[in-house]
């Protein structure tokens, strides 16, 4: 009983290690609280090497953890329709 109760603590700590990714809006607006700098990624439903970095490199527990101590996070699609505001410039992507 004790080594199943062990177990499912083990498993349910794997489970949440992962990156809370943000919006730019909430990571500029954290940044005011304490700053750190901003990890953009930006990704498309059908590149490959972002689907690998997600399953392999992000899903990391201690990648995880280090970005998430460090970083604001913030995932952008590459081809959708958000307007990022970023120091009186804009970086927009339009299909």
């Amino acid at each position: 009983m004790k080594w199943m109760f062990v177990m499912m603590l083990l498993i349910g700590s794997f489970a949440t290690a992962q990156v809370n990714w943000m919006t730019m809006d909430e990571a500029l607006a954290a940044q005011k609280k304490e700053p750190r700098k901003i990890l953009l990624k930006a990704y498309t439903e059908w590149c490959t090497n972002c689907k690998w970095m997600d399953k392999y490199a992000f899903d990391k527990p201690e990648i995880a953890a280090f970005i998430n101590e460090n970083y604001y996070p913030v995932k952008f699609d590459a081809e959708g329709t958000e307007v990022i505001n970023y120091k009186g410039g804009l970086l927009m992507v339009t299909r």
